[in-house]
């Protein structure tokens, strides 16, 4: 569902709402209303990768966003072709819903997604520690040698290699997954 400031009622007894979203946009801040409380709250894009290494060929940095995943889709349908390797991610964001509160407002922003929506009485668990490090999203500021630069750039030989390598390894899969379906 595209968010167009729809309003949506809550569930009678529910005490937390639960709310399966993405960006079509980048990072976006937005604002939620649940019956006259507001709350603002970041939600993430759709197709950038949870996680990333820096690539100093493609002067990237990398980052780990520090958010809940909900689901993530190994591939897109883009028209009528699947598009493997392209992910999308939706994520979790858990509000506590004001006493009285019936309803609650979707933001008025087209670029936001909402996959699901549920209400609960169960609070979001807790972990003891986080489960993953931390690398904030930051500019390429970092330089490298260029005899180091050569080294880090695959050669055509080793490419070949691992391409060679990694389709021989899905064909044994898929084959092998055809001859267990019988």
């Amino acid at each position: 569902m595209i968010c167009r400031g729809q309003k949506l009622s809550i569930p009678e007894g529910a005490k937390y709402l639960r709310l399966m979203m993405a960006s079509l946009s980048g990072d976006r801040r937005t604002a939620l209303t649940i019956g006259k409380t507001g709350f603002l709250f970041t939600v993430h894009d759709l197709l950038e990768a949870v996680g990333k290494w820096d690539l100093y060929g493609m002067q990237e940095t990398g980052q780990i966003k520090q958010t809940v995943l909900a689901w993530n889709a190994t591939h897109l349908h883009r028209g009528d072709a699947d598009s493997y390797g392209e992910q999308a991610y939706f994520f979790k964001y858990t509000f506590e819903i004001p006493a009285g509160a019936k309803s609650f407002t979707l933001p008025l922003d087209q670029n936001l997604l909402l996959l699901a929506a549920s209400g609960t009485d169960l609070p979001a668990c807790r972990t003891a520690a986080p489960l993953y490090d931390t690398l904030k999203k930051r500019e390429f500021d970092f330089w490298i040698t260029e005899k180091d630069r050569r080294l880090a750039h695959p050669g055509m030989l080793s490419k070949a290699a691992g391409f060679l390598k990694f389709g021989g390894s899905y064909v044994s899969r898929s084959l092998q997954r055809e001859i267990d379906l019988l």
